[in-house]
């Protein structure tokens, strides 16, 4: 068999209702030059049965213990037959049906295509459109939303996996890896994507402290000398403002 342009990758633990509504958005995609990969991680709430009634619609279907997010997603990698990889996490879907026709149509060369997000939450969306040209600049207080990103399937044979190090943040630090390497190639998409639903990890506001942290752990990890002392004088400017903001709320 010929090799896909797109393998879409869904991963899903206990979300039935969210992994119905991916599910239902990668079918009705116009272009139909894909694989569709789900990696579930034994659930409980429906979900197994709802992917062995479906298996036909999926290309590949791993059903089994993980240890995270990124596990299953690098699961889904191994899997891969792809020239482009997109993960959509159960509850995500693609903002329209000719997502994947109209990112075909560029025929890219690059190593990485990314676009907009509309982010989804109880009460609204709102798109985010990031800049069609993007430096090392942006990531000292920006991030990509994943599902917006188009992952030529040798850049991880090339950078390797997500760590698993980082439980929440992976997808940032191979993304800025990417970026730092100037060798590779980046292209704009100038439309969204995918609907991201927010209400997953990341809402949880316990795990944003953890979010938080990853993330300046990453970027000071990653990014050069002059833009760690940018991060560490932006990290010290919101800790006094959060200081001043207690004090003002004592009194």
């Amino acid at each position: 068999m010929p090799q896909p342009y797109f393998s879409v990758i869904t991963i899903n633990k206990n979300n039935l209702i969210g992994l119905i509504k991916t599910f239902e958005s990668v079918q009705k995609q116009t272009c139909r030059d894909f694989e569709f990969i789900v990696i579930d991680g034994i659930s409980n709430d429906g979900s197994v049965e709802f992917l062995r009634e479906k298996e036909v619609y999926i290309s590949k279907l791993k059903i089994e213990t993980d240890k995270g997010i990124y596990d299953a997603q690098n699961k889904g990698i191994l899997l891969s037959e792809g020239e482009f990889l997109i993960f959509l996490n159960s509850g995500d879907v693609f903002s329209t049906e000719n997502v994947l026709e109209n990112v075909k149509t560029l025929n890219s060369h690059a190593d990485l295509i990314y676009g907009d997000v509309t982010v989804l939450n109880q009460n609204h969306s709102t798109l985010i459109q990031y800049p069609n040209d993007i430096n090392l600049k942006f990531w000292i207080d920006n991030v990509i939303c994943h599902q917006a990103v188009f992952f030529r399937r040798t850049l991880f044979q090339i950078l390797g996996l997500y760590d698993l190090n980082y439980k929440f943040c992976s997808d940032q630090k191979f993304l800025i890896t990417v970026w730092v390497n100037e060798k590779l190639k980046k292209d704009y998409f100038s439309a969204s994507i995918a609907d991201y639903d927010e209400t997953g990890v990341s809402s949880n506001i316990k795990n944003r402290r953890k979010i938080i942290f990853e993330l300046f752990k990453i970027r000071f990890l990653l990014l050069p000398w002059e833009l760690k002392v940018m991060l560490l004088f932006l990290s010290a400017k919101l800790k006094v403002k959060q200081i001043v903001r207690n004090i003002f709320f004592k009194l």
